[in-house]
């Protein structure tokens, strides 16, 4: 399956869990998103990992931030 070499660096567990996702049809987020969320932040590095529905929120949380942050310094 061609699918699986692109995304290999997941395992074949990794890949077995999207693929049981997206046949169970769920929408939302739930342990799973959240167990994700914390084995790619170990994954990559990072402190913070914010699981979002769509690219196009991503700048939108950002505006948020630094409108939040502008608004604290006051």
């Amino acid at each position: 399956m061609k699918i699986r070499n692109a995304f290999y660096i997941f395992g074949d567990q990794g890949i077995d869990n999207v693929l049981t996702l997206m046949e169970s049809a769920w929408i939302g987020t739930d342990l799973k998103v959240a167990q994700f969320g914390r084995d790619f932040s170990l994954y990559k590095g990072s402190k913070y990992f914010v699981p979002l529905n769509s690219l196009s929120v991503a700048p939108q949380i950002n505006i948020e931030y630094f409108l939040h942050e502008k608004a604290c310094r006051c």
